[in-house]
């Protein structure tokens, strides 16, 4: 995974950044509305909610890592 990021910066995909601290932050993003949502483990979430959660993950993380614009 942390190759995979360092590859993606030096392609211009993502600003230059910590590669293992960049990881951690999409998994926090990840994990942390699921184990909300699902009540530490009580409860299945559906397809849908997972769904929207990876996909707001994803939007954040770009938004915080994806290439800076040149204006």
């Amino acid at each position: 995974m942390k190759l995979n990021r360092a590859r993606l910066s030096l392609a211009g995909r993502l600003r230059r950044c910590d590669p293992a601290q960049a990881a951690e932050h999409l998994l926090a993003l990840l994990t942390g509305p699921m184990e909300a949502r699902t009540l530490l483990g009580t409860r299945q979430a559906s397809p849908a909610e997972t769904r929207a959660v990876a996909e707001a993950a994803v939007d954040t993380f770009l938004r915080a890592y994806g290439p800076e614009e040149i204006t």
